[in-house]
């Protein structure tokens, strides 16, 4: 499951551009700032403590195939699909109802400049529209994937052989879901929602320049759910954000069994909630404390941070990590270092210190309470196992079983051989399952 990567900055100003260090690394391509964060962040958060307490093999292959299949769903299905798809389409639409759109526009965050222009603010919903129904489709079907290559690839249908509970097997057992047939079931509906998103919005342009009310919700929309600012196309953390919840949706669906349904919600509690809530921040602040107490070096002598930037050794927020962030956002750094008298090196050198613990604390605080979330999760689902176990085994033995006659043919008895040569006696005992030392006779 995907966690938000750290918010980026606002538009980088004039002085951000001193600063070579702060330059977007990715700016072309699918290569954006947003996506290789959360590259970064997945790998140490997310795919290390699941590889790190792998409860096996085939777990471990799994992983690997799930976490690959959802970074493209999650990270470059945006830019991919907003950059080379929509957003051309929706500016040949838009030139063909009289306006000429430069494409870059389109996926460049909306100012309070052009947001009243009625074309940009059609092509942008557009393209936002059908850009989020794209990617949330293939970040719900990432599960479902998954589980049709697991089957396939390591003829596997039972999560337990997942969860190195018992072996894997290709038939379904009572309680568990036929992953395969499931997922069949699932790409038509898919498919349809995302096709219907699409065609609605390729009526978007023309009905937003007609419709003033209609152009106040693509307004709203476009407002509340634009691409980020880092550069064209890239991630926010709204769409990352619907993402993130489809993406939930898709793992809870996907689940093979009730075993496997509970042990995704754990990971959610676990994890998810307390990483949103908690454990960004707590990192976050630590991280920041050691930054002020880095040394660099101005005029031959080692200084700490704190003593030649005031304003970092001011007390840290304790509201939340978003705020903590909007405090020192990079930006806002390099703005405030500008107006001291510090050297170019030891500008960049603070700048460079602060961006490497920026993608610390999320790797860090994500490997720490994924270790930890995946740890209680797999001891959740052992012990559910194991609990099942008994009770069926239990039941097996508490089922009362009916009593079952033992007949035995005796041989003719001579004493009846004058009267009736084919007399015989039949003697049956039964034998009652409650108390196994009463025996009843019947001849």
């Amino acid at each position: 499951m995907r966690t938000l990567p750290l918010p980026t900055s606002s538009s980088p100003t004039t002085s951000s551009l001193k600063h070579p260090p702060l330059r977007p690394r990715f700016q072309a391509g699918i290569l954006k700032p947003e996506a290789i964060q959360g590259l970064i962040v997945d790998t140490l958060g997310i795919l290390g403590p699941k590889l790190v307490v792998a409860r096996g093999d085939l777990n471990r292959k799994e992983e690997w195939a799930l976490e690959g299949l959802e970074d493209i769903a999650f990270y470059f299905a945006v830019p991919l699909a907003g950059q080379y798809a929509f957003a051309p389409l929706f500016k040949r639409l838009a030139s063909s109802l009289g306006h000429n759109l430069p494409q870059l526009s389109i996926g460049k965050a909306l100012t309070t400049a052009n947001q009243n222009n009625p074309f940009l603010l059609g092509a942008k919903a557009s393209t936002l529209l059908a850009t989020i129904a794209v990617a949330a489709g293939l970040e719900y079907m990432v599960p479902h994937i998954k589980n049709v290559i697991t089957a396939k690839a390591y003829n596997t249908k039972n999560f337990t052989a997942v969860a190195n509970l018992e072996t894997a097997r290709t038939e379904v057992k009572k309680g568990e879901v036929d992953p395969v047939q499931k997922a069949r079931k699932r790409v038509v509906p898919v498919i349809a929602t995302m096709a219907g998103l699409i065609g609605a919005a390729t009526l978007l342009p023309a009905l937003v320049i007609k419709n003033g009310g209609l152009r106040q919700a693509a307004n709203f929309f476009v407002k509340h759910f634009d691409f980020g600012r880092s550069s064209a196309f890239d991630m926010s953390k709204p769409i990352l954000a619907i993402l993130a919840l489809v993406g939930l949706g898709g793992y809870m669906d996907a689940a093979r069994s009730k075993l496997e349904l509970k042990e995704v919600a754990t990971r959610v509690a676990v994890f998810t909630i307390p990483y949103y809530l908690f454990g960004k921040e707590l990192v976050g602040n630590a991280l920041a404390r050691i930054l002020q107490n880095q040394f660099v070096k101005e005029g031959g002598k080692r200084i700490r941070i704190k003593q030649l930037v005031p304003f970092l050794d001011a007390k840290l927020p304790k509201t939340s990590f978003l705020d903590f962030n909007k405090v020192i956002s990079d930006v806002d750094l390099v703005q405030k270092l500008d107006k001291l008298r510090l050297s170019a090196a030891v500008k960049s050198a603070i700048i460079g210190k602060h961006q490497f613990l920026n993608y610390a604390k999320f790797g860090l605080s994500a490997l720490i309470v994924g270790v930890l979330a995946n740890l209680v999760a797999y001891h959740q689902t052992r012990k559910s196992h194991e609990k099942e176990q008994q009770l069926t085994f239990a039941g097996q033995q508490e089922k009362p079983s009916p009593a079952r006659p033992i007949t035995k043919q005796a041989n003719t008895l001579p004493a009846f051989k004058a009267y009736s040569p084919q007399a015989s006696v039949s003697a049956t005992i039964f034998q009652s399952p409650a108390n196994p030392f009463q025996v009843a006779y019947s001849v």
